[in-house]
């Protein structure tokens, strides 16, 4: 008797955890707000539609556009470049000339590819914490690169 009614206690604890409080609802907002485009480090992730693999020894690739007179800095791997950007329009923008140190390099292919494609860009979309830079408007191109905000402490 003792079992029977254990088994029964038993199964109504468990119908009673499977209710749920209601039908879920779906969220409309981002779960995380778009990163700045300025004044954030982003990190290169993809380049075309390759994900970025570096060797142990080698530094992030990164891109940083300071709000400050329009400038742009960053790693290509092994060397640093800097330079000058301007954005025409919101969705829009154009790096000029890009300025490289010229260290001696293992590996120069993912950076050669990266600062030619920092050239070719001409606009750009932010999702959340990802950067995506475009040859021509979105919604008729592949993305050159794929980057992604990096928060220091």
């Amino acid at each position: 008797m003792i079992a029977a009614y254990l088994r029964l206690l038993g199964l109504g604890l468990l119908l009673t955890a499977c209710q749920t409080a209601g039908p879920a609802r779906l969220s409309t907002t981002p779960a995380t707000p778009p990163a700045p485009l300025r004044n954030t480090r982003w990190v290169l992730r993809q380049l075309g539609n390759e994900p970025v693999r570096l060797p142990a020894d080698s530094r992030e690739i990164d891109l940083l556009l300071r709000t400050d007179e329009g400038r742009v800095q960053g790693n290509a791997g092994c060397n640093r470049f800097s330079g000058t950007y301007e954005q025409p329009t919101p969705e829009q923008v154009r790096f000029g000339k890009l300025l490289t140190t010229r260290m001696a390099c293992p590996v120069l292919d993912v950076e050669t590819r990266y600062v030619a494609a920092l050239g070719q860009a001409t606009y750009f979309r932010i999702s959340g914490d990802t950067l995506r830079l475009y040859p021509g408007p979105p919604a008729d191109t592949a993305p050159l690169l794929r980057l992604e905000a990096v928060y220091t402490q």
